[in-house]
């Protein structure tokens, strides 16, 4: 079984990448390298134990290759990880998010690709972060800065590189775990929809949800009223079945967005708000398909995006 290969580096942030380690645990034994075989803390105070260095790295066991974000200062001039990670990338998918990018970048993986990262003016603006732009620029020379929140350059057929902002883990997470074939696409969107909080329920359209439009009867509405209503938004809330919820900003009504096996249910869901059931309110409901990525409703697959066009040094206006 091939591994997914975890490069790590003292003051990396796990939490950026533990979604990818824990959605692809049942599918890929973790192998978590280091500068060395010495512990490595990281930048939440977790104390990692490498199973070797990056000199041990073995491109032919590995799935997907991660690099986490963090300070990565200590292994910017590391030549054995610049080697390590062109020796996977010839092999296997590789993702490195937030500064983990950086890392990509001095080993030559990011030159002449699309990518996306933090070490940028708008998400680190001088002179507080002089150091982290001043060391970024260069690295970054050749690459073309797109500022988007997961960028895919490549894809299964060329192993591809993925790039991440730090917010975007579970969809980094997800997108790797495709691009690797270590899970399909709806398994994937279903563990980050799990990771998300999300329970997916037997027989049920995760995609398909239902939109309950209130419109005011011109009944009075006392404070009491709109507390029971709250209330109920609650209870929907603790069982998982509220999805967003909010008034109209012209005050014509509001809208709650809920889960349901089918029409019937929804339409019990509506009939329960007290808003609804004291007559305060008129419902509509509608079912709501959910255009996304995962249910190719938003069209091209972000895996599957042509490769770009070869880029000079110097030529990404947005780089810093």
């Amino acid at each position: 079984m091939r591994s997914l290969l975890l490069l790590a580096y003292p003051g990396c942030t796990w939490a950026e990448v533990a979604p990818t380690v824990t959605m692809l645990a049942a599918r890929a034994p973790l192998v978590l390298l280091g500068p060395s075989a010495a512990p490595i803390r990281t930048s939440e105070g977790l104390r990692l134990l490498p199973d070797g260095s990056y000199a041990d790295l073995d491109p032919g066991a590995a799935a997907l290759v991660v690099v986490p974000g963090g300070d990565p200062e200590a292994v910017l001039g590391d030549p054995s990880l610049a080697r390590a990670l062109q020796a996977a990338a010839a092999v296997a998918p590789v993702g490195g998010i937030c500064n983990g990018a950086l890392l990509l970048a001095a080993a030559g993986l990011l030159r002449g690709r699309r990518c996306t990262h933090t070490a940028h003016p708008r998400y680190a603006p001088r002179p507080a972060f002089d150091a982290l732009l001043d060391a970024a620029g260069p690295l970054l020379q050749g690459s073309s800065y797109v500022d988007e929140d997961v960028v895919v350059d490549g894809g299964v057929a060329d192993r591809g590189v993925v790039t991440a902002k730090p917010w975007a883990a579970l969809r980094f997470a997800a997108t790797l775990a495709r691009l690797s074939g270590l899970l399909s696409r709806q398994e994937a969107a279903a563990a980050a929809r799990y990771q998300a909080g999300w329970r997916d329920r037997p027989g049920e359209d995760p995609y398909r949800l239902w939109a309950i439009e209130l419109r005011p009867t011109g009944a009075v509405t006392t404070r009491a009223h709109v507390q029971a209503h709250v209330q109920h938004l609650h209870a929907l809330e603790r069982r998982g079945l509220l999805v967003l919820a909010g008034p109209y900003g012209d005050g014509s009504g509001g809208l709650v967005v809920v889960r349901a096996q089918d029409l019937a249910e929804a339409q019990a869901l509506a009939a329960a708000d007290p808003f609804v059931a004291r007559g305060l309110r008129q419902a509509q409901v509608r079912a709501w398909e959910r255009s996304c990525q995962d249910n190719l409703h938003l069209g091209v697959l972000e895996d599957a995006d042509p490769a770009p066009a070869a880029i000079g040094p110097g030529t990404s206006p947005e780089s810093p």
